[in-house]
């Protein structure tokens, strides 16, 4: 008797742009759900980043995985390969981070006179008070949250995308739809062509390695650029 991934024609599935789409659906389902049990009292740095987005992030890692049983092998399906070379990427996503965050403040002295919106998500980390928010913090924007976008985006409609349009398509569409899930945070459209860019980059790694491991420690490591800025400036 065999399982549904053992089945010859759960070999030959593929993923879909709309899994892509599913798994945000279970992305935003799990948020509303969290944010119903924190609601109405104002919602604390340590109920967002210790709840909210991890019950979040886990909503849409938990869709994709979901998703994922139907097709053999499910590590493939999902990419889930790591390399000890995929390290690097948090260098990578450092630098990366530390080039657009200067490129960004040029911008904004130059066109903008220094006066820009921060994004929400910035705004609640950088109030952090003790020790353990800065961890409930580090662990959602480092950990949880970077896996979860990147098997979204790179994982499922990346790999969508490039079975049916080819690497170029796939790395651009896949970059630009990660940008512009950013803009549900209305503050977000200064740094939203930058984060298309952070997507370009990773896609291709994604592209090059066959595995999300270098993309998912790309977007860590630019991640922990800010939290250590936010952790920085908030201690001063």
């Amino acid at each position: 008797m065999t399982s549904p991934g053992d089945s010859p024609s759960a070999d030959r599935r593929q993923w879909r742009p709309v899994d892509a789409l599913k798994a945000l659906g279970w992305w935003f389902l799990a948020g509303t759900l969290a944010y119903a049990v924190v609601l109405p009292n104002e919602v604390s740095t340590g109920e967002l980043f210790g709840f909210v987005v991890p019950v979040q992030s886990l909503g849409a890692i938990a869709g994709v995985a979901w998703m994922a049983r139907t097709r053999s092998p499910w590590r493939d399906a999902l990419a889930l390969r790591v390399a000890w070379a995929d390290w690097v990427g948090l260098l990578m996503g450092a630098a990366l981070q530390i080039g657009l965050a200067y490129v960004l403040v040029v911008i904004v002295e130059g066109v903008f006179h220094g006066s820009l919106p921060n994004q929400e998500v910035v705004d609640a980390a950088s109030v952090t008070v003790g020790s353990f928010d800065k961890v409930l913090v580090a662990t959602s924007l480092i950990v949880i949250g970077p896996a979860a976008e990147e098997l979204v985006f790179r994982g499922v409609l990346l790999r969508a995308l490039l079975v049916r349009h080819g690497p170029r398509v796939a790395v651009w569409v896949s970059a630009i739809a990660f940008a512009a899930i950013h803009l549900l945070d209305p503050n977000a459209w200064v740094v939203a062509p930058l984060l298309a860019v952070l997507g370009l980059v990773m896609g291709n790694q994604v592209v090059r390695t066959g595995r999300l491991g270098r993309s998912v420690a790309i977007h860590a490591g630019f991640n922990l650029v800010t939290v250590v800025a936010l952790f920085t400036v908030s201690g001063s």
